[in-house]
């Protein structure tokens, strides 16, 4: 094959051909170990082998773009790899303890002339990068189909969200319904609890009302026995009064203080009767109020409002929490203390 054709098609043929066998070549075997003494040059020559054939294959992408003499010298550092390679695998492994003496001046010469080839590709490889070919226009049907493409595509994406939102619309009743549903459940479960919880209390303040009574009429009597049986003589002293008068004081006080306690419990279990009343009451029309909204957001106010007040009201009118703590002589002392103080 002559220069002439090598620079013309036939020269990219003969490169890709010289191309072709260098690639069914393994580049492992360029490592020159068993080959020579000293192959310690040769162990980056499958790299180099690599790039060479990488930036060549780029050669031939752009071969049509390139200067004659640029393809002649791509074609003589390729013949100049062919040689290199093909004495490296010309010596047999079994050849190195023959020749000793010139192995390592040998894989040395390979090794520089393999990186020469591989300075020469490397120097070509930005050249390259900017005579590769840029992609032809494209026409203008091609524009006017992918156009047409993209907008078919937006009718159908269009079509797919009115559908999933008339979807979502009709679902959308059945949505609130089942909430309304599982709210009225959950508030006719929790009205229930709370009607047992007021039956449990309306037996204790039964119990205790019986307490009550006997506690009043323990205290009637005990008090009245005691100051009868525990009068002191006529001639007594002042040690037996005042000792007759602590027991009187002790014992009433027990009395007094059995009389408040069962008072206290009494009135603690109505006015726990009465909170779960309410409570259970407010519950069982709890659904029907919020129902009455005519947005979802009216509906969740009214079930705020409504939670609040059956959670945190305690306005019942049996216990006067001010009062509370207030001590029976208190409570005898203040009337009389107001209308001091008022004359």
């Amino acid at each position: 094959m002559s220069n002439g054709e090598k620079d013309g098609p036939a020269g990219r043929q003969f490169v890709t051909e010289l191309l072709r066998e260098l690639r069914g070549i393994d580049p492992d075997l360029l490592r020159g170990e068993g080959r020579f003494e000293s192959a310690h040059e040769l162990t980056v020559a499958p790299a180099q082998f690599k790039s060479i054939l990488a930036i060549a294959e780029q050669a031939v992408a752009a071969w049509d773009l390139l200067p004659p003499e640029v393809k002649k010298k791509i074609e003589d550092q390729l013949l100049e790899v062919m040689d290199i390679v093909k004495v490296i695998l010309s010596r047999p492994p079994t050849h190195a303890s023959r020749q000793a003496a010139g192995a390592g001046d040998a894989s040395r010469s390979l090794a520089e002339r393999l990186h020469g080839v591989l300075k020469f590709f490397n120097a070509l490889e930005s050249p390259l990068s900017e005579l590769r070919p840029e992609a032809p226009p494209r026409s203008h049907p091609d524009l006017t189909q992918e156009l047409e493409d993209a907008n078919a595509q937006i009718a159908e994406l269009k079509a797919a969200h009115a559908e999933l939102s008339a979807e979502v619309e009709s679902r959308k009743d059945l949505v609130e319904a089942a909430r309304g549903s599982t709210g009225s459940s959950g508030a006719e479960d929790l009205a229930n609890a709370y009607e047992a919880q007021a039956e449990d209390h309306e037996r204790d303040w039964k119990r205790w009302g019986c307490g009550l009574c006997v506690a009043l009429v323990a205290a009637l009597i005990g008090g009245a026995g005691l100051l009868a049986l525990n009068a002191p003589p006529d001639n007594a002293t002042t040690s037996e009064l005042i000792s007759h008068l602590a027991v009187d004081i002790l014992v009433i006080g027990l009395l007094i203080y059995a009389v408040r306690l069962t008072s206290l419990q009494f009135s603690v279990h109505r006015h726990l009767q009465a909170v779960a009343n309410n409570k259970a009451a407010a519950l069982n029309t709890f659904a029907r109020i919020v129902s009455t909204g005519s947005s979802a957001d009216t509906r969740d106010r009214l079930a705020e409002v409504l939670a609040h007040h059956v959670f945190i009201s305690d306005s019942t009118g049996f216990l006067d929490v001010a009062s509370d703590q207030i001590t029976l002589p208190e409570r005898l002392v203040d009337p009389v203390a107001k209308r001091v103080a008022g004359g």
